[in-house]
């Protein structure tokens, strides 16, 4: 018995050893694992990747970029043929441009992108990998994934680039009287124009959101892409943010207190709830699928066309343009824009005085900062990072570990304390105090009522500039004849705004003054008309966008616009030069709207030895020569 006892105690006593040696050795293993993976250089920011690892979870969530097909590369060339490529895309590291306003080229793009994720994928997948979603109009996918199956997908010669899944979350005295909206709201609506918030999703049963099922005769669609279903509801127990959201981009016009309606109260919403379950997070996959999904159904109802995206999520810390840090979230907003589509986000409420949340700090998004809308008579808290903000701040028993108080006097037009500023805001618009619209009954931030009268931060600022942007497009389609292109957009709100300075960080940046931009287009309009002449056939293209034509064609621009005119020859054809108002030669013409101009634009044919092809002939002696026109 004792002879036995002592065998037991020996062979559990190896067992200890081995499974310790085998721990030993394992971690040895992971830890030459993760040396290779930080140093490989596909990896975006690494070390946020492998943070999760280092850390001692098993897994992670990435986004991968696969090479673009060599059908994608060929709809690139056709797309610089039919149309002028806008100045953001021309930029170092940019997005490739599609046309995606041609319907058939979006299809085939689609197309592509499908067969070459599915392929990849599916060459991919097994033990360490789950896909999490897959991505539409770039080639790409989500996953969760251990550190033995990112090393496996980095080899695989189609993947070029993996970064962060990164998580998302909310960025949380009605403003319409302080931008001048409500006039041109009574008058233009935002009628003809849809806005897609990007969200936590819409209680589509409150009174001033339709007020029946979804979807309804305001929120007329949408989708849950972080859940993956149908229903972009937030439920009675869901949060209300995305709702309150809607409420002030487009609201149903009517009153309940101090609500009267969103800044464009005749303007269609879509629901598209980002965030994962009843929270308030959500990861960069499910808002790229999100966007894809905007793509996939613009048209939907073609009398209301989404033309304007508002978001309020963000995360993370970025002190200058983030593109290539963030190369999914930047492909999917430029497709947006190459669609016509003009985004707005937040930028963030951690009192950043050089630096901005993502996705905001992405070149082809207008970040939106935050002001008070009135003296609210009384002073406000927020709990902020003394080492993150130049705010003065103090130590408070309220603020969670590392944060302090900073104390915020109010008053109309002044930045809020917690805005992130930096050189790359675009503009400002109101927050707090907002009165808009909660989760109808028990749920939401008002659990005695269906609306919230203080709902704030930059969260509140993105949808007040949405919907300006949608008043602004439904009085340019009714004046002009024709909606505005992203970047014109953006100028009109920049351009008419009223500047204001960000004391803590001395910033100067323009807040929205709807009326200002409106009137733009009731006065001081001058019109460009270009002509062609010559035997030759040739495209002309204007910066800001507006003339894009082959033959004659005229556009009204604001007074004091400065446009570039460019002109591309027809193959075979050659640009001969410029006549009219001052334009001459066969560079870009640059012009100031103070007036009236017609600029004519002259193309030819080459001469005809240029396009004889070599030939070969026979001279004396038999030798053979080839004569190549020079």
């Amino acid at each position: 018995m004792r002879a036995l006892f002592s065998f037991l105690l020996i062979l559990i006593t190896a067992v200890l050893c081995a499974w310790a040696g085998m721990d030993q050795a394992g971690a040895g293993m992971s830890d030459i694992v993760l040396d290779s993976l930080r140093s490989n250089p596909k990896l975006i920011r690494a070390e946020q990747i492998l943070a999760d690892f280092e850390a001692g979870y098993p897994d992670t969530r990435v986004i991968v970029t696969l090479r673009p097909s060599a059908a994608a590369s060929a709809l690139a060339a056709r797309s610089r043929r039919s149309v002028q490529v806008p100045a953001e895309f021309k930029r170092p590291g940019a997005p490739i441009f599609y046309n995606l306003r041609d319907r058939s080229m979006r299809e085939e793009l689609r197309k592509t992108v499908g067969e070459t994720v599915a392929r990849v994928s599916s060459q991919l997948s097994g033990t360490g990998m789950r896909e999490t979603g897959r991505f539409s109009y770039q080639f790409g996918f989500s996953a969760e994934v251990t550190p033995g199956k990112l090393q496996q997908i980095l080899t695989h010669p189609e993947v070029i680039a993996v970064e962060k899944d990164n998580v998302q979350q909310v960025h949380l005295a009605q403003g319409i009287p302080l931008i001048r909206a409500a006039v041109p709201r009574n008058v233009y609506r935002g009628s003809g124009v849809s806005i897609a918030v990007t969200d936590t999703g819409i209680d589509v049963s409150h009174p001033m959101l339709g007020g029946t099922p979804f979807p309804n005769a305001k929120v007329i669609g949408g989708y849950d892409t972080g859940d993956n279903d149908a229903d972009p509801t937030p439920g009675s127990s869901g949060e209300a943010h995305g709702t309150a959201c809607a409420g002030i981009a487009a609201g149903n016009e009517g009153t309940y207190d101090d609500y009267i309606g969103g800044v464009a109260p005749g303007a269609k919403l879509y629901a598209l709830k980002i965030s994962f379950g009843t929270g308030g997070y959500a990861r960069d996959g499910d808002t790229i699928e999100a966007w894809e999904w905007i793509l996939d159904n613009q048209d939907f109802d073609p009398g209301n066309p989404i033309l304007i995206v508002s978001h309020s999520f963000g995360g993370g810390r970025y002190y200058s343009v983030c593109d290539e840090s963030l190369p999914g979230l930047t492909t999917a907003a430029a497709n947006l824009v190459a669609a016509g589509i003009t985004v707005f986000a937040s930028s963030g409420n951690d009192g950043f005085c050089d630096s901005m949340a993502a996705p905001a700090c992405i070149s082809f998004i207008n970040s939106v900062g935050a002001v008070y809308d009135a003296n609210l008579g009384f002073s406000l808290g927020f709990c902020l990072d003394p080492a993150e903000t130049c705010a003065g701040t103090v130590p408070d028993s309220r603020c969670s570990s590392g944060n302090q108080m900073a104390w915020d006097t109010t008053a109309a037009d002044k930045v809020a304390v917690y805005s992130n500023s930096s050189p790359l805001l675009t503009l400002f618009a109101p927050s707090h105090y907002a009165y808009t619209t909660d989760i109808v009954g028990s749920g939401g931030y008002n659990t005695s009522g269906d609306y919230i009268h203080n709902f704030g931060g930059t969260s509140a600022a993105a949808p007040y500039a949405a919907g300006s942007a949608a008043v602004l497009q439904s009085a340019s389609m009714e004046l002009n004849g024709s909606f505005l292109e992203p970047d014109q957009v953006r100028q009109q709100l920049v351009n008419n705004g009223n500047n204001l300075t960000d004391t803590k960080v001395s910033l100067t940046k323009p807040r929205i003054n709807l009326a200002n931009a409106v009137t733009a287009f009731l006065s001081d309009t001058h019109t460009l008309t270009v002509t062609r002449t010559g035997t030759g056939s040739g495209t002309v293209f204007s910066n800001p966008g507006g003339i894009d034509c082959g033959i004659d064609c005229s556009e009204g621009y604001a007074e004091g616009t400065m446009v570039t005119l460019n002109a591309a020859p027809d193959l075979g054809y050659r640009f001969k030069g410029w006549a009219g108002d001052g334009c001459a030669g066969t560079g870009p013409c640059v012009l100031s709207m103070d007036q009236d101009r017609i600029v004519a634009a002259e193309f030819t044919s080459f001469p005809w030895p240029l396009f004889q092809p070599a030939f070969t002939g026979r001279s004396g002696g038999g030798d053979e020569t080839s004569f190549a026109n020079e």
